[in-house]
């Protein structure tokens, strides 16, 4: 086809001479082409091809060896606009001369294992963009906006330019950023250390019968599947542990709604409730549901439980008249229907169940109080409860479900990528109803305070620096408690500011212990900043 540039003709306040002129300085050598003619000659000496089509071998690596091409370039933006402009032209002769180098070929391959095929990708500073296919340049202005205050948080610390850059860039940060998000909040959540029995599971992926027709290999979770699906593995992979007041009516039509239902309908979830036992009310329902579950199992647990809302429309509390009838009736109807032996050894009469006498029953409660104080879970007010899924903490809520598909999602891809690049093994050696508990990265105790809910805390992350400067301090401060110099020095990675009224007791009482820290532990510094609750009044006043 013929192709006229007709750009300059619409210009009329150009005349012949100035279009004559401004061509003449436009029509110097090509970058595009000028790398093209430096490359050297095909290894047979046989000048190349230029005139035969492309057949689809040389398609397959067409945009890596352009890539490769504009990577030899000294002005690679300038060649990335020619080749983009004229890419016909320049086609057949990059796919048959360029050569892609080791370099780029090791990159490329790490970097399809991190993007999914037919996904567009990119970073900022080491750090993925939203919505790419919606770039544009107000929106990367925005961004840059964004960045701007982590690079002068850096660069008040003394760094320059470049070395800011290279700390965003490094590859720990980038680490952070790929797995930080899924990674935090997560604690071990399992009932291992409480010697365990304080779980009540509901379902077992690797033993119940309804799963027995799934594939047992954790490869299958590199199928691909529709997307919002999960992979149906017989594996306990996604482990959810409710932390509910079993006395709370509400909390019991929440799990008898969504968790029954889920489990009906065979997604590949494991659901598992431990009670928390702040009331007494609390601790007779634990009690009733742990005998329950003990002697005839979960699927009559999850009966229990629909029996009891049936049977009581209205209050916030369940009534234990109607437990002990239902109660009753699984001794009467229930343990003949199934053939049940029960355990001779305890006490099956309902007032002594719900009143804790047996030694057993209080030692699985007492466990029961250690898990909940050691992952920091109460009863809430007007909430129904916690939520962990392999150990990530949620408030049980609505959104909680959303938050399920969401994040069990994240930690699906992260699976993925791990088997596929090797840092994980598909054998059996892995046990996978654990997995996440056992991360080196993952806590064993819970601190609300340490840990807010980024959904629901009021707590707010601020820049040090800025908060600094609004109060009037310098920034750097300098007058920080350092520890005794030791050999060989150990590094002061940490600086803990105790912020307070130091005229109080308490106060001090936090400072004291800090200072006690500090002679112990040689690894961080102390700073205070007394912020007292009445003024001093100074002379002039």
């Amino acid at each position: 086809y013929l192709v006229v540039d007709d750009r300059r003709a619409a210009r009329s306040d150009l005349d012949v001479k100035d279009v004559i002129a401004e061509e003449e300085s436009d029509n110097g050598p090509e970058l595009v082409r000028l790398l093209l003619d430096a490359l050297p000659p095909s290894q047979s000496g046989e000048p190349v091809n230029l005139t035969a089509p492309l057949n689809k071998e040389e398609y397959k690596y067409l945009g890596v060896q352009a890539t490769q091409l504009i990577l030899n370039s000294e002005n690679p933006i300038d060649t990335l606009v020619e080749i983009s402009e004229n890419f016909p032209l320049y086609a057949t002769e990059i796919a048959r001369k360029v050569e892609i180098q080791g370099d780029l070929q090791y990159e490329m391959a790490v970097n399809a294992r991190r993007v999914p095929r037919s996904v567009t990708m990119g970073w900022l500073n080491g750090k993925a963009m939203d919505n790419i296919n919606d770039l544009n340049a107000f929106s990367i202005l925005n961004m840059l906006r964004a960045e701007r205050p982590h690079m002068q948080a850096l660069t008040s610390l003394g760094l320059d330019s470049a070395q800011a850059l290279q700390v965003l860039t490094g590859e720990a940060v980038a680490e952070s950023f790929n797995q930080g998000s899924m990674f935090d909040g997560i604690f071990d959540a399992s009932d291992r250390q409480e010697g365990g029995e304080v779980i009540m599971w509901l379902n077992d992926i690797e033993k119940d019968e309804r799963y027995s027709k799934w594939p047992k290999n954790i490869d299958q979770i590199l199928m691909p599947i529709y997307p919002g699906s999960f992979h149906s593995i017989r594996i306990n992979l996604w482990n959810i542990v409710l932390g509910v007041d079993l006395s709370n009516r509400e909390s019991l039509i929440w799990i008898f709604k969504h968790v029954s239902n889920i489990i009906e309908r065979k997604f590949p979830f494991r659901w598992g409730i431990a009670p928390l036992t702040d009331t007494p009310e609390a601790e007779k329902a634990a009690r009733i549901f742990y005998y329950v579950q003990k002697h005839y199992g979960p699927k009559e647990t999850m009966d229990f439980i629909r029996s009891l809302i049936a049977a009581q429309q209205e209050g916030d509390t369940i009534d234990f008249l109607v437990a002990n009838a239902f109660f009753n009736n699984l001794g009467i109807n229930v343990k003949p229907l199934l053939e049940l032996e029960l355990d001779s050894s305890v006490s099956h009469d309902y007032d002594v169940v719900v009143e804790g006498q047996e030694p057993h029953a209080i030692e699985k409660l007492e466990n029961a109080k250690k898990w909940a104080e050691r992952l920091d879970v109460k009863i809430p007010k007007n909430e129904l409860g916690h939520v962990f899924l392999n150990g990530r903490h949620y408030p049980l809520d609505s959104n909680f479900l959303m938050s399920l598909q969401r994040d069990a999602g994240s930690q699906t891809s992260y699976i993925q990528n791990e088997l596929q690049t090797g840092k994980l093994s598909s054998g059996p050696e892995v046990d996978w109803s654990t997995y996440f508990y056992d991360l080196p990265s993952t806590p064993k105790r819970r601190n609300r305070y340490l840990f807010p809910d980024p959904e629901t805390s009021p707590l707010q992350v601020k820049r040090l620096d800025v908060l600094f400067r609004n109060a009037g301090y310098e920034y750097p401060y300098r007058d920080l408690l350092n520890p005794v110099e030791t050999d060989p020095p150990t590094p002061l990675l940490v600086t803990l500011w105790i912020v307070g009224d130091l005229d109080a007791p308490e106060t001090m009482d936090m400072a004291i212990g800090a200072i006690k820290a500090l002679e112990k532990h040689k690894d961080f510094r102390l700073g205070f900043i007394h912020a007292p609750k009445i003024l001093p009044m100074s002379d002039a006043t």
